[in-house]
């Protein structure tokens, strides 16, 4: 597992847009990273889909507003951020301090 660069990195789960319209090579992308990808993957894939949708007449894809899809992602990222990355270490340490424990009678080390 590599290192993530930014908060741009971190995948969340695919958009039922993307999911329900994406092709064989989105559906093997997606498949491929545990059905998780990251904001701008999907930013890419849904400008992909209406381009297909052109292509067809619009047969392809209803026209769901990429605002839409764009403020589910964020919100999926926020909460994944807030679970991955809250230090609970760190909370855990502040709670023992207000106790008069120390880390060390504890056995944490920090």
């Amino acid at each position: 597992m590599s290192l993530l660069q930014t908060a741009g990195d971190i995948a969340v789960k695919v958009h039922p847009y993307i999911a329900k319209f994406g092709n064989e090579a989105m559906n093997e992308q997606i498949k491929n990273h545990d059905g998780k990808l990251s904001i701008a993957q999907q930013r890419v894939m849904y400008f992909e889909i209406l381009e297909q949708a052109q292509k067809t007449g619009g047969q392809v894809a209803p026209n769901v507003p990429l605002q839409h899809m764009m403020n589910d992602l964020q919100q999926w990222r926020g909460e994944q951020i807030k679970q991955q990355y809250t230090p609970t270490e760190h909370i855990l340490y502040q709670q023992q301090a207000v106790a008069g424990t120390s880390p060390k009678s504890t056995g944490l080390e920090i």
